[in-house]
């Protein structure tokens, strides 16, 4: 049995040779732009069409989600896996929103917006795949910095499909009172910045446990990271040259 070490599980799951690898710009930009939309489209039953945005959003996070994993250079044998994972759970609310279509007698028992764990998986999976990959830099880069900011958004969206699902599994009591699926968004940037503003607060011990991680993993990620992207910097920043002037004779 062959010897399990750090270059062997770096060559299983990693594939350095994607044609994407290492685009963090775009994956800040289409991050950045699926929290926005987590932040504005209402996935709650009462919204204008529910249906429509539910897939709307199922597609852009799974396009965000694939697209991140490439950037990270996820080997292609895991890419087709999380692909399937992500075609499973995009099937699953479109098949969802046209059984809410055709048959809208089972619209109380059968939601589009309902969140598959298949979800919260590659969304918890992406945030790993871009920390590991751009710590391997050698050198701090613009890429570097995206890739790092990227995956910091990429956590808080990845607690927000927790919240999601925690609310679907018991039975829309996450918070209090029933909020739009945009608070769990805004819920989920405030725990992870730790900002506390406490107009919204998890009403049960599940919530407040993921509340608590997510809060942790947010000041663990700024104190960690940072200090080994200041760490790389340091090391391998040239010094800036200095001229000595020459005395005039």
């Amino acid at each position: 049995m062959p010897q399990v070490t750090s270059k062997n599980l770096r060559i299983r799951f990693f594939d350095y040779n994607s044609p994407d690898l290492d685009k963090f710009g775009i994956v800040l930009a289409l991050t950045f732009a699926l929290l926005v939309i987590l932040l504005l489209v209402d996935l709650s039953v009462d919204a204008i069409d529910p249906r429509l945005s539910s897939v709307g959003v199922a597609v852009a996070t799974a396009s965000v989600l694939a697209y991140s994993l490439r950037a990270s250079g996820v080997s292609r044998r895991y890419s087709v896996f999380i692909g399937l994972l992500l075609l499973i759970g995009l099937g699953a609310t479109i098949f969802t929103a046209l059984i809410n279509i055709l048959v809208p007698q089972v619209s109380d028992h059968i939601h589009p917006q309902n969140l598959q764990p298949l979800w919260v998986i590659v969304a918890a999976v992406t945030p790993v795949a871009t920390i590991y990959r751009f710590l391997q830099h050698t050198q701090v880069t613009t890429r570097t910095l995206a890739a790092a900011i990227s995956a910091y958004l990429q956590i808080a969206i990845a607690f927000t499909f927790t919240f999601l699902l925690i609310d679907d599994y018991t039975g829309g009591s996450f918070f209090a009172q029933t909020q739009p699926s945009t608070d769990y968004m805004y819920f989920s940037i405030v725990t992870i910045s730790t900002v506390g503003y406490g107009d919204l607060t998890a009403a049960h011990s599940v919530g407040h446990a993921f509340s608590a991680l997510e809060a942790l993993i947010g000041q663990i990620y700024l104190v960690i990271i940072v200090a080994m992207l200041v760490s790389i910097y340091t090391t391998t920043r040239k010094p800036i040259a200095t001229h000595a002037k020459t005395p005039k004779s």
